[in-house]
């Protein structure tokens, strides 16, 4: 299998590259997968390769990057034959860490390891099509925007992704940074830019003032003459200075608690995000005390302030930080022609990115279909076995789905239009004593899946909750305990979805009563005396290692066929 990456002589040179995991499990996953695109080529051999687990989940984007920073520099510092980790390991490297951020329900492995979209192409026609991931092509993007950087460390989130003419893309100059910070911008609509992080740029090319999820009024603060707004891009550069800088953060409290330094000499786990708490103190509207204080701050960030044991270590952060750092320089860099796109938590979204037209023709990814599946127009099928006459109705989403999924029902079963049914390999135990299983979900591709059950407009299977309620005999008791909270009765937090069935029963008619399309009478009773398992814990439990290895096997298959035809 050929890299897709490019070759020795137009990329980038990295010394490190690492990804931040939210538990050693995943790291130890990511790690191999690394190892794995080294061995293909995209990364150079050259390169050393570290995947690092979270001090502890949901650290936040800011402190995910000090722990891992912390460890690459201690993996280098060793390899550099010093005996203790100090800013001298790094001042040559060209490090790059990628943050790999939270699970997300429609690619098992998380953002970074869906297809591309802009790799694949439509049609209903039996092929192989062994489109590169999201991570390929933002390590594409970065190979060629970090070119020409010098010494130091680039950050970089995988939830988004960067859409552009890669052909055409220019490396960078940080030197504007003047040994400081760099933020690579994008422009893009008010209410976009609004949801991701709006900025302000002054004629110096400094941040104003940087607006995450803020009022309609603050964002028409930012709004340029023609009509767009900078945002930011999720990525940043810091000079070999700068991040010599961070680096020590790992020895003063209370920034430590950032790093598994701290938090494993009993300090209280510090969250911090890199550019709505760490980088916010270098815009240059702001002032001390309302940096410290909170005042100036997105919605995420009051949240979090609510809680006073919390605020009170906050704000010791927020004040050191504002002594460490605050005379760095921050520059913005816009990018020109990349468009930002994220997919939010409704399958529908998913769908428009593979296929933008609701008319067009669906979009077959790394699958093998029989030759008595048809597949409705707009619809996706992803990663996926389906070896039986079936009608897949118009605007479905499919992923993951093996082809005994569908043994149990009739020939030539229609699965309705605008239905999402998905297949995860999930390992819940330790490394000692794994219990493997696959677990079936279904839901609508019109469903909120983070809104909500009160919410006037939320739907389970596209259909009002009310109503599915009515028609199924469940009850919200029966998905939620009662310490969630009614803001978080959502479908990711729903145990919804049977992990093991005491009728021991496989198969698809399982999940597909939920629907209100199969099923017997005794479905419910079946349904409630299971073990069930919610998107989120799903999620969380997803064996990576086996999602990888079957999303690989499925390209052998799918090569040995066309090498026979």
């Amino acid at each position: 299998m050929e890299s897709a990456v490019g070759t020795e002589s137009n990329r980038a040179q990295w010394s490190a590259i690492v990804f931040t995991c939210q538990s050693r499990e995943s790291a130890n996953c990511f790690q191999k997968e690394l190892n794995y695109y080294q061995q293909l080529g995209s990364i150079s051999s050259d390169t050393f390769l570290l995947a690092v687990d979270d001090p502890r989940p949901n650290i936040g984007s800011g402190s995910a990057v000090l722990n891992a920073l912390l460890c690459v520099s201690e993996h280098l510092a060793a390899r550099g034959g010093y005996s203790v980790v100090n800013a001298d390991a790094i001042q040559n490297a060209r490090i790059l860490i990628l943050l790999l951020g939270s699970t997300f329900p429609f690619g098992a492995c998380g953002h970074s390891f869906m297809p591309y979209f802009g790799s694949v192409s439509s049609g209903n026609d039996f092929r192989a099509n062994n489109p590169i991931t999201n991570f390929e092509h933002l390590l594409m993007f970065l190979n060629k925007v970090c070119a020409n950087s010098p010494a130091g460390v680039w950050v970089s989130s995988t939830d988004m992704i960067l859409s552009c003419d890669l052909t055409s893309l220019n490396p960078v100059d940080v030197s504007c940074a003047n040994d400081g910070i760099a933020v690579l911008t994008l422009l893009a609509s008010p209410e976009h830019a609004g949801r991701h992080g709006a900025c302000r740029i002054t004629d110096e090319d400094e941040f104003a003032e940087i607006v995450y999820q803020g009022g309609s009024e603050l964002i028409q603060g930012c709004v340029r003459p023609d009509g767009k707004v900078t945002m930011i891009s999720g990525i940043a550069y810091f000079s070999a200075r700068a991040a010599a800088v961070m680096l020590s953060f790992h020895n003063i409290p209370p920034l430590d608690s950032c790093t598994y330094v701290g938090i494993d000499n009993g300090a209280q786990p510090l969250s911090l995000s890199l550019f709505f708490d760490i980088l916010l103190c270098l815009t240059t509207e702001i002032n001390q005390d309302d940096y410290v204080t909170g005042n100036f701050i997105s919605r995420a960030l009051r949240d979090i302030s609510s809680d006073s044991a919390v605020a009170s270590i906050m704000q010791r952060a927020r004040a050191k930080l504002w002594t460490l750092i605050k005379d760095i320089r921050m520059k913005a860099i816009l990018l020109p022609d990349v468009d930002h796109l994220y997919l939010r938590h409704i399958a529908l979204d998913a769908l428009d990115r593979y296929q933008p037209d609701p008319e067009g023709s669906p979009v077959i990814i790394n699958s093998t279909l029989s030759r008595g599946c048809n597949i409705g127009i707009h619809s996706v099928v992803v990663g996926c076995e389906l070896q039986r006459s079936l009608q897949v109705g118009a605007s479905c989403f499919l992923s993951g789905i093996n082809g005994y999924v569908f043994e149990d029902l009739p020939p030539g079963f229609v699965i309705p239009d605008g239905l999402a049914l998905q297949e995860f390999q999930v390992a819940i135990g330790d490394s000692q004593a794994k219990n493997q299983l696959t677990v079936l979900t279904v839901y609508g591709v019109y469903d909120s899946l983070v809104s909500s059950y009160s919410d006037l407009n939320s739907t389970f299977c596209n259909i009002p909750w009310k109503d599915w309620f009515a028609q199924t005999g469940i009850q919200s008791s029966d998905l939620w305990f009662p310490n969630i909270a009614p803001s978080k009765r959502t479908l990711m937090s729903a145990r919804m979805f049977v992990a093991a069935s005491t009728s021991q029963t496989k198969g698809v008619a399982n999940i597909l009563w939920l629907a209100g399309i199969q099923g017997d009478s005794d479905m419910l009773h079946k349904w409630r005396s299971s073990w069930r398992l919610s998107l989120d814990e799903i999620l969380q439990c997803v064996d990576c290692e086996a999602e990888f290895n079957r999303t690989r096997s499925i390209v052998i298959i799918i090569l040995y066929i066309h090498k026979k035809s």
